[in-house]
């Protein structure tokens, strides 16, 4: 019932009639709990176990979305500041911290993965269920013939568009190092994490409607 009652409703209005408990003031805190080596209650929400609901996809995702949102209006201001800089003999560079941005850019990306992990995860498990399902009998519980299998095949549509932002995020992590220290990759990389947001809505949406149908 629970699932029901957030699907179709936009990822702000989740966050502040469901979640507000997940998301801190504070990013650097969240960013310390979360990166923390040996700390296993960050990730246990993202373990797809056999009692596992499709709510756990949920408070992660919120918890990344927030600090998405703050890295995404952080490199746009960082990317004004530097420009402001370029040509400026009086310098000012010393008051710019890139290690610390390249730092929540690593965060943020890796973040990103953890989630297409867990609804890959999520994915892999729906498909095995509805394929179980394809016995030949059980056509009836979706309406019509041929419905369940187009059920599979969204499935690995969706594992597709998983897979394919997976590999975007594996780029810019290879780069982000370099793409941190000028304009061009600061504004880059804030347009990244401007299509990666709602496509990450999306994903886990996705994984909450499917599981919905099962």
């Amino acid at each position: 019932r629970r699932v029901g009652q957030l699907l179709g409703r936009s990822w702000e209005t989740i966050e502040k009639l469901h979640m507000p408990s997940v998301i801190s003031d504070e990013p650097k805190e969240v960013a310390g709990e979360v990166a923390a080596e040996g700390d296993p209650e960050p990730t246990a929400e993202l373990v797809d176990g056999p009692n596992s609901s499709p709510v756990s996809l949920i408070a992660p995702h919120l918890a990344w979305r927030r600090q998405a949102l703050l890295l995404q209006e952080g490199l746009h201001v960082a990317a004004v500041h530097i420009a402001s800089l370029l040509g400026c003999e009086e310098g000012g560079w010393e008051n710019f911290d890139f290690e610390a941005l390249e730092e929540q850019v690593q965060f943020t990306l890796h973040g990103l993965l953890q989630g297409l992990e867990a609804c890959n995860l999520r994915l892999e498990r729906l498909y095995v269920d509805f394929d179980c399902l394809d016995d030949g009998a059980a056509e009836g519980l979706f309406g019509s013939e041929g419905m369940l299998k187009e059920e599979l095949q969204e499935i690995q549509e969706v594992q597709g568009d998983c897979g394919a932002l997976q590999k975007r995020c594996n780029g810019w992590l290879q780069c982000s190092d370099r793409a941190t220290s000028h304009v061009m990759g600061l504004e880059a990389l804030a347009d990244f994490f401007e299509e990666a947001v709602p496509e990450m809505d999306r994903l886990v949406s996705c994984c909450g409607d499917f599981a919905a149908r099962r």
